[in-house]
């Protein structure tokens, strides 16, 4: 990969060609088509204005709306970088609002980020706070008590392996950073979440992973999970009811809101089938009543979803702890915990005229 120095260096003589070209005044308008754009890989939504959001694009841009998206706005315009990975709204201060850049599909059309953005007034300006070498950032996490307290889950290279891997934290709004789990230069983070009732409590989701433009490496025995009860100042691997090993992918994460002791994780197990036919169905939703202490695997077979190193997300319904989304190629729902599901979508009409009145395939974010 390039250096991330050479790379902000570009971005530096980019901004002086840019304030001394002629055209500088010209604005660009869209002539077509209609319909554009690409996965979208981010949401967030205010917490106190639903009909305030933000989506961000795998490969274009964050967007916003202030009106249930009817409108919708580019914010990220003037950054070094369009590729988004995720966005967090501060939960004590909605005007602070943090990017981490890099889509985190991990596809061979994954483009790399140049590290964590902030905002102070909600999406007019940015200012970029580091982590440049990080490539790709699946997940911000700030303290709902303190906004100058933040984690990011770092992914690292998608092409060959690096350093910049792991959780990091800030206690200065993003002034500094530390490290505070690291697992190796081929491992990093794909998913952080914290307990919404105490706000030292992380579960973070190790990947160990390595794509080549001929092979994608997905799965490795230093993936898996670890959890914090000290604001990130230790970690300890969750291994007890959950696989480890070689075969052990990418995991999604998810806390019940309406139960902190309730976590799922959803799991993309490689590991063979005993009658040596090949697996189809891998992903694996694996449930926790003790807050990740001890984990039971929720149901027979794979979940009725194609999951994998694209797309490997659980979510939880907020006054439920039972009901489930698991997204893959097809969003699908469980009211039972795991045990059963049903396709999700039914009818679906869009914000925008479109034709289409059913879920496209890709499921890549979800907000409830």
């Amino acid at each position: 990969a390039t250096p991330a120095d050479v790379r902000m260096k570009a971005w530096e003589f980019h901004q002086e060609l840019k304030a001394e070209s002629p055209f500088k005044d010209l604005k660009w308008r869209v002539v077509g088509p209609e319909f554009c754009g690409g996965r979208i890989e981010a949401i967030a939504c205010h917490p106190d204005e639903p009909y305030t959001i933000y989506v961000g694009a795998g490969s274009g841009n964050l967007w916003k709306t202030i009106n249930n998206g009817t409108t919708w706005e580019p914010v990220f315009e003037n950054e070094s970088t369009f590729a988004i990975g995720s966005v967090t709204i501060a939960p004590s201060d909605p005007d602070i609002v943090w990017v981490g850049t890099g889509e985190v599909l991990m596809a061979r059309s994954s483009y790399a980020g140049t590290g964590v953005f902030k905002s102070m007034d909600a999406g007019k300006t940015w200012q970029n706070m580091g982590l440049h070498d990080s490539h790709h950032v699946p997940q911000i996490v700030i303290d709902p008590e303190d906004p100058d307290v933040v984690y990011v889950a770092a992914l690292g290279h998608n092409y060959g392996y690096n350093e910049e891997r792991g959780v990091y934290k800030t206690e200065d709004g993003g002034k500094t950073w530390k490290r505070v789990l690291y697992i190796s230069e081929k491992t990093g983070i794909v998913e952080i979440v914290m307990d919404p009732l105490d706000n030292k409590t992380l579960y973070a989701a190790a990947w160990e992973r390595d794509r080549k433009a001929w092979n994608n490496v997905v799965r490795g025995e230093e993936s898996g999970l670890y959890k914090s009860v000290d604001a990130g100042q230790t970690w300890k691997r969750l291994t007890e009811g959950l696989p480890v090993g070689e075969y052990v992918g990418r995991f999604g994460l998810a806390i019940a809101p309406s139960d902190p002791n309730v976590v799922y994780a959803l799991l993309d197990n490689h590991e063979p089938p005993p009658d040596g036919t090949r697996r189809r169905r891998r992903g694996e939703i694996y449930r926790s009543e003790d807050k990740g202490e001890t984990w039971k695997k929720m149901h027979q077979d794979g979940v009725p979803t194609a999951i994998g190193y694209d797309f490997c997300l659980v979510r939880i319904s907020p006054d439920n702890p039972d009901e489930i989304f698991v997204l893959g190629n097809k969003l699908i729902h469980s009211i039972d915990g795991g045990k059963t599901y049903e396709e999700a979508g039914e009818t679906v009409v869009h914000v925008l005229s479109h034709d289409i009145r059913v879920n496209h395939l890709d499921m890549h974010a979800m907000w409830i």
